[in-house]
C-alpha cells in the first residue's frame, strides 16, 4: 500500500507541473488576447483554448486537493464527537466522497465513448478527446487517493 500511496504522490507531482504549465500558458493567453483587443484584433480562437485549458489546471487541482483531505468536512460537529465517532465520521466522509467521484468518473466515461472523436472546438476544431482524457485520469487518481484514505489504519488519520 505505501508503494501506490507514493506513487500516488508522485503522479501527484507530475500533474502539479502539467496544472501549472496549462495556468501559465492561459495567463500568458489572456494578457497576450486582452492587449491585441486594445488595438482593435483578437486572437482567433482563444477563448476556445483559454477553456480547454483550463481543464487539465482543475483536474489535477482537485487531485491534489483529494491527496491533501481537502474534501468538505463538518469540522465544527466532527470536533464536538468523541475520537470513536469521530472515526466513523471520517471513514463515512471518505466513503461518500469515493462513490460521488465514482460516479462522475463513470459518466465522464460514458460521454467519453458516446463523443470520442466527433466533438471539437467550433472556430478552431480541436477535439475534446486529449481534455476528456486528462479529466478522465485525474478522476481516476482521485478515487485511487479516497481509496488509500479509506484503507489506513484509524488511528493514522480516519478523522481526518
Amino acid at each position: 500500500m505505501e508503494r501506490i500511496n507514493s506513487s500516488v504522490r508522485f503522479i501527484s507531482k507530475i500533474g502539479i507541473v502539467i496544472a501549472s504549465a496549462f495556468l501559465f500558458i492561459n495567463a500568458f493567453l489572456i494578457v497576450i488576447n486582452a492587449v491585441t483587443r486594445g488595438f482593435g484584433h483578437s486572437i482567433t480562437g482563444a477563448h476556445e483554448l483559454i477553456v480547454l485549458f483550463i481543464v487539465p489546471s482543475v483536474s489535477f487541482a482537485l487531485f491534489q486537493a483529494t491527496l491533501e483531505g481537502g474534501h468538505v468536512a463538518v469540522t465544527f460537529l466532527r470536533n464536538r464527537l468523541s475520537q470513536r465517532a469521530q472515526a466513523f465520521l471520517g471513514r463515512f466522509v471518505w466513503l461518500v466522497t469515493l462513490l460521488w467521484w465514482v460516479l462522475i468518473t463513470w459518466a465522464g466515461i460514458a460521454i467519453m465513448l458516446e463523443k470520442w472523436l466527433l466533438e471539437r472546438t467550433e472556430l478552431l476544431e480541436v477535439p475534446y478527446l486529449p481534455f476528456r482524457l486528462v479529466w478522465i485520469l485525474a478522476l481516476v487518481f482521485i478515487c485511487l487517493a479516497a481509496v488509500i484514505y479509506l484503507c489506513r489504519p484509524v488511528k493514522e488519520g480516519a478523522g481526518k
